[in-house]
């Protein structure tokens, strides 16, 4: 089951969700349904640390600017 990152298209909130099949998600805050999608990008973790390691350094990808 995929989890999508999504910036509202009215509002600009950003936030995580997981759809399933044809859902349709809402802005938690404006209830919008103009959501520009992203897909999260995995993460893994090891024994090496706990941070994201899909080329990530922790504030200067795409994903983290949607946190």
């Amino acid at each position: 089951m995929p989890i999508y990152e999504f910036q509202c298209q009215k509002c600009g909130y950003k936030f995580e969700q997981l759809v399933l099949g044809h859902e349709k998600p809402r802005c938690p805050k404006c209830q919008s349904l103009r959501l520009k999608k992203f897909f999260s990008a995995p993460s893994r973790v090891g024994k090496e640390n706990s941070k994201i390691s899909s080329g990530c350094n922790g504030n200067t990808c795409p994903i983290c600017h949607l946190k």
